[in-house]
């Protein structure tokens, strides 16, 4: 095999070509450097076979350390091939299934040693979803994150561009998939999501587990669940119905004014007031029905959709064409301005928390601005559980919990044992009237969060989850903070303490060991001069003990 070689005839080794040592590699002189590795035959076609770099005999050539492009050329089996660490990334979808999903990619990414991520693709069919699986979305995401994924959420038009996008941009190894487990009503139109990575990922890996249901290439829609506002849908047809009703009245006066293109501007008009006012749905039918009427009416002939003249024809497919655009591209973009609202909302929601919590001076002073800033931005009422000594949980800050309901307590003591998000709006002891969130620094329980809004049956609730588990992460950070702060000064103090302690005692016993000394060698002298020391000496002697001795006691007492 020749890897690396521009060969300047037929693709095989001529006798022109001798092998040279690395050390001293030549290389002729040409466009590109012409380097070969490998194995070659002499000139005779027996023999040993030298392997090693190769050039060719004779030609302008230069010594390659003499070649910015070819310094640090090494031979193959020289340089070792870097092997990119494994990164797999699991998509979930609007699914009970998406929990085992994402217990089967912490089961592979521990096997393999990888980092993961979690990635759901919210698109305009999201705000179309049942709550209940809104609320599965924000739980599955959740766990991936309590089991040491990365969890993400994206917003995209389309599923598998975001998802590749995202792939490539993070590096990934192998995308973790679940298996549709509903046929497709029209096969041969777009394929699968599945279908459609395959066809699009490259030298990515796709693995399809079973059991994720709704995995297609679009989100699931609201007919699915069943449990979409019927009344709202209708009354923004009627609304759309008699917004081409009152346009058609328009038409209809200003008829004999008008030529037939300003006739054509003033539907297009209406479909783009209501584009920018209702959903696509009601956009789209805005616009069939606009063609459709005006085809019907202002055409000849008249009240009737046979049509004279072809170029009638190509006006009103024109007309259709547009108005359908018109509709998608309004709708598009106010599915980006709702994006981009909640994101910002959630952003100055994030640094204002960060300030205030920046700003405390002590541990109460942290949880009041903190319950002050939730209260504010759900609109609610909040309270703020920490664990006593007997690791019971008792509300430090905000309001208190409900009386009349003893299960609230419960929730709360459950959600601080195990550390999973529970209460309203999510699928786990969802009868309270409060949605719980732990307060976590790592693996360790902090507290508990709990937050009431005053219409727990509103449709943004599940929306609001992601955001609300933010600011408990923020708020869990700053406890865990002050409390090492706190545990950093009662430290500070106990070597204080210490050094103090140390200070006096070194200082006690040098004041104690000075009269002792003089006391024991007085003593000493004493009795072994007993015989010898005079009367006057041995008084001196004996006073000298009386005064020490006196001295001891006064710095005992």
């Amino acid at each position: 095999m020749w890897r690396a070689c521009t060969l300047p005839g037929p693709g095989r080794v001529s006798p022109d070509f001798l092998p040279l040592d690395p050390k001293n590699l030549w290389v002729y002189g040409a466009a590109r450097p012409v380097v070969f590795w490998g194995a070659h035959g002499n000139k005779g076609g027996g023999g040993p076979e030298p392997r090693g770099p190769l050039i060719r005999r004779g030609g302008n050539c230069r010594n390659m350390h003499e070649e910015p492009a070819l310094q640090g050329l090494s031979s193959p089996s020289e340089e070792p091939r870097s092997r990119q660490p494994e990164r797999l990334l699991v998509c979930l979808g609007p699914s009970s299934l998406a929990f085992g999903l994402v217990r089967t990619a912490r089961r592979l990414a521990e096997v393999q040693g990888a980092a993961w991520f979690a990635l759901y693709v919210e698109t305009p069919g999201h705000e179309r979803l049942p709550e209940t699986q809104k609320g599965l979305v924000s739980q599955a995401l959740h766990l991936a994150s309590q089991l040491g994924g990365q969890a993400v959420k994206v917003s995209g038009f389309h599923i598998g561009p975001e998802i590749l996008s995202f792939a490539r941009e993070k590096q990934i190894s192998k995308i973790i998939l679940g298996k549709p487990q509903k046929k497709r009503r029209f096969p041969l139109w777009g394929g699968s999501l599945v279908d459609y990575l395959v066809r699009h990922s490259g030298p990515l890996d796709i693995a399809v587990i079973s059991g994720e249901a709704g995995a297609e290439g679009e989100v699931q829609s609201a007919s699915a669940g069943g449990k979409t506002p019927g009344l709202r849908i209708l009354r923004e047809y009627l609304l759309a119905a008699a917004g081409v009703g009152v346009c058609t009245a328009l038409a209809g006066v200003l008829f004999p004014y008008l030529t037939f293109t300003s006739l054509v501007m003033l539907y297009l008009l209406t479909v783009v007031v209501v584009s920018v006012s209702l959903s696509r749905g009601p956009a789209v039918f805005s616009a069939g029905a606009g063609v459709a009427v005006f085809a019907y009416i202002f055409v000849p002939e008249y009240w009737s959709f046979k049509i004279i003249h072809p170029e009638y024809v190509i006006t009103l497919l024109v007309m259709l064409g547009v108005s359908a655009l018109i509709s998608e591209l309004t709708a598009r973009i106010r599915y980006q301005a709702r994006v981009a609202r909640r994101q910002e909302r959630q952003t100055a929601a994030l640094y204002d928390l960060s300030q205030r919590l920046g700003e405390a001076e002590d541990l109460h002073t942290l949880m009041d601005a903190a319950v002050e800033h939730l209260s504010r931005v759900f609109d609610g009422r909040v309270s703020l559980l920490l664990p006593r000594e007997n690791r019971e949980l008792e509300v430090a800050a905000g309001s208190p919990l409900p009386g009349d309901d003893v299960r609230e307590a419960m929730v709360a003591s459950w959600v601080f044992r195990y550390g999973h998000l529970a209460g309203r709006g999510t699928q786990t002891l969802p009868a309270v009237r409060g949605t719980y969130v732990p307060l976590t620094a790592g693996d360790r329980p902090l507290g508990v969060l709990r937050v009431e809004l005053p219409q727990p049956d509103h449709p943004q609730v599940s929306d609001a989850l992601p955001l609300l588990e933010a600011l408990a992460r923020h708020l869990g950070l700053a406890l865990e903070r002050d409390k090492l702060c706190r545990e950093a000064r009662e430290a500070q103090v106990a070597m204080e303490a210490e050094r103090m302690r140390n200070t006096l005692l070194s200082s006690v016993s040098h004041d104690l060991k000075t009269p002792l000394t003089v006391i024991a060698g007085s003593a000493s002298s004493l009795l072994e001069g007993e015989e010898v020391l005079d009367a006057a000496t041995k008084r001196e002697l004996t006073q000298t003990i009386y005064e020490e001795a006196k001295r001891l006691d006064l710095l005992v007492h």
